[in-house]
């Protein structure tokens, strides 16, 4: 797995997409949702997709 910085968030490579976890920040909590494979970012970070 590669971390990649995005603003405040960060993507990862899994399977050569990246994969996109958005949360919800409050006060010191992080509350991470349902992760997905974006073909979007696997572009904009020139991966190759292979699921």
């Amino acid at each position: 797995m590669i971390g990649l910085d995005m603003v405040e968030g960060r993507a990862t490579q899994i399977e050569g997409y990246a994969v996109i976890v958005p949360f919800v920040e409050e006060s010191n909590e992080i509350f991470l949702k349902t992760a997905f494979p974006s073909r979007k970012y696997t572009k904009r970070y020139g991966l190759k997709g292979e699921l």
